[in-house]
């Protein structure tokens, strides 16, 4: 903390002593005197134009790199390098700054948007009429950068909530299964993807609401295994659906069936486990921060 001598006016950044660089000594009567220099903030000289070039230049990167894989890649990474590219360069962003900041993010994203937009019409545009429409194009676009935007800044707060959480090392008080049981519960989370129809309508707004119900789903997970209690509660009314699901399992295909019925036993094991003496008594305590 900076502050400044009331004898001389110099100023100082010494914690320990209360000493001005002339040597003049504080004693108590002066302390309410000391006139307390606040720290100016450290900006990074990026502007929004720079971010938005940064996010069009990395994404376009990574799907070069990805091109001469396209033949083997699976459905989903495809979709990935055709659509959602900008995800890596919203991640990039965040790690140089060091922190998530949506109203930033939100401004970057619109600028992508807007250099994005009539390039890819004018790529497009023989398409326009038969495969496309303006509206699809301009629309779609549009999408795309909220759902990149999203992921990429839910990831590098997920990853960065996780390496704090490494470094505090409170392992050794959770209850025993809890970090397999919590594994499990990210892993069909995410392979709900396996229920995504490539062939509907809404296709883009299917994969958007896909994407939202996953990132609010590991950001309760992420609270669970912190140990409050409302997650314990959310986790139990979802072991609760998971259950239910088994009720209009046939409509289903063998994969999808399978990965219900397996979340289903999940389920049943969690309404058990979340509620013995031991596993309520460590939810039951004070509130963790995450």
């Amino acid at each position: 903390m900076n502050w400044k001598c009331p004898v001389c006016g110099n100023d100082d950044n010494s914690e320990g002593l209360l000493r001005c660089l002339c040597g003049h000594e504080i004693v108590e009567t002066d302390i309410p005197r000391l006139r307390v220099i606040s720290t100016p903030p450290m900006h990074i000289n990026r502007s929004i134009w720079k971010d938005s070039i940064i996010v069009i230049v990395v994404s376009f990167v990574v799907a070069a790199i990805s091109l001469p894989f396209k033949d083997i890649l699976p459905i989903l990474l495809k979709i990935f390098v055709h659509n959602y590219t900008p995800i890596v360069g919203y991640l990039f962003i965040c790690y140089v700054s060091n922190k998530v900041e949506v109203w930033r993010l939100s401004k970057v994203a619109l600028t992508v948007w807007a250099i994005l937009t009539p390039i890819y019409t004018v790529i497009n545009w023989n398409s326009v009429g038969t495969k496309y429409t303006v509206k699809k194009l301009v629309f779609g676009e549009l999408l795309t950068e909220i759902i990149s935007v999203i992921i990429g800044a839910s990831l590098y707060f997920i990853v960065r909530k996780i390496k704090n959480t490494i470094s505090i090392k409170n392992a050794l008080e959770k209850p025993k299964w809890l970090k397999e049981n919590t594994v499990l519960m990210c892993i069909f989370n995410v392979a709900g993807f396996i229920f995504y129809d490539a062939n509907s309508e809404y296709e883009g707004l299917e994969i958007f609401l896909f994407i939202v119900v996953i990132s609010m789903s590991l950001l309760v997970l992420w609270y669970y295994w912190q140990g409050n209690n409302w997650a314990r509660i959310l986790v139990m009314l979802g072991s609760i659906l998971s259950v239910l699901n088994l009720y209009d399992i046939r409509r289903y295909s063998i994969a999808q069936a399978s990965v219900i019925v397996a979340e289903a036993v999940l389920g049943l094991y969690l309404l058990w486990w979340l509620n013995t003496q031991s596993v309520k008594t460590y939810f039951g305590k004070s509130k963790r921060g995450a």
